[in-house]
Parts: C-alpha cells; sequence; structure tokens
C-alpha cells in the first residue's frame, strides 16, 4: 500500500505539462447514504464517479445535528509513464500546491431541479473535497440529490 501512495506522490511530483481545465463532475447522493437518525459518522467508502484515472469516492457522511457534512476522497489509477488526473488544487512549477477551492465551486439540486442551499466547504488532505448541508434543507434532500463539482483541473503529465 505504501508503494502505491509513493508512486502517486511521485507521479505527481513528475507532472512536466500542466494543461488545466476546469472541469465538472455530476454526483448523485442515494437516500440511503444519508444518516438523518443517528450522529454516528458513516463510513460508505462508495466510488460514486470515475473520470481522468480519478475516482470519487464518499467516504463518509456524518450528522453533526446542526449539518450533514459529506467528505468525498480522491484516488489515481496513475501510469507512471503519462496520463491525465483530475485535482483540485493548482499545481505550481515550483512543485507547491496552491488551494483554489471555492463554495461556487458546488451546486447542489434536488431530485426536481431546485437549488438546495449549501453549507460550509472544505479541501484536504490532497485533492479531498467536503459541503455541509443545513437542517433547514433536509426535508429536500430526503429522497437523494444531486451534486455538480466544478472545482477538479484536468492535468495531463509525461514523463521526460
Amino acid at each position: 500500500m505504501l508503494s502505491i501512495f509513493f508512486m502517486i506522490l511521485v507521479i505527481l511530483g513528475l507532472v512536466s505539462t500542466q494543461k488545466g481545465y476546469s472541469v465538472r463532475l455530476d454526483l448523485s447522493i442515494k437516500p440511503e447514504w444519508i444518516p438523518f437518525d443517528t450522529e454516528k459518522p458513516q463510513n460508505p467508502n462508495i466510488k460514486i464517479a470515475e473520470s481522468q484515472n480519478t475516482n470519487i469516492i464518499l467516504q463518509q457522511v456524518w450528522n453533526k445535528g446542526n449539518d450533514i457534512y459529506f467528505n468525498f476522497h480522491t484516488t489515481f489509477d496513475l501510469n507512471y509513464n503519462n496520463g491525465k488526473f483530475l485535482y483540485n488544487m493548482l499545481i505550481n512549477d515550483d512543485g507547491t500546491y496552491t488551494t483554489k477551492g471555492s463554495p461556487e465551486d458546488f451546486q447542489l439540486t434536488d431530485l426536481h431541479g431546485s437549488q438546495i442551499q449549501i453549507g460550509q466547504t472544505g479541501y484536504g488532505p490532497g485533492s479531498d473535497f467536503s459541503f455541509g448541508i443545513d437542517p433547514s434543507e433536509y426535508e429536500r434532500i430526503r429522497n437523494g440529490f444531486n451534486v455538480s463539482y466544478s472545482g477538479m483541473i484536468l492535468y495531463e503529465y509525461s514523463r521526460k
């Protein structure tokens, strides 16, 4: 497991061609994943999207009492020599990362297409992201809801 993680870090560090484009991911949250009746963190660890060698996993959903918080984890299926991946930070030429996240990256809608108010948002570690939904919106998400997340950037890399 450690060697896979190391390989991902090496590949991310070797990114030589930055062709960054904002990418929108459309995610569907099923009602059975929303813990209305318990404040115990739920850890579904369900892959809900895959794009450009990047997997989006619904890692944790937690009803904190004052909101329900949805945490998403990203994993990568990278080729050593070249490929593409999605990342929600800017990768700078000097190898550092800059967070670019914004609450405007998230558009939540109920099953009828009406907008749902988003609460707090979060980013990291790595390319993970999260958001909360206020109790005033619970009735609108009871049957599930959709998330359009535009915070990812498409990177293409090749080994020199």
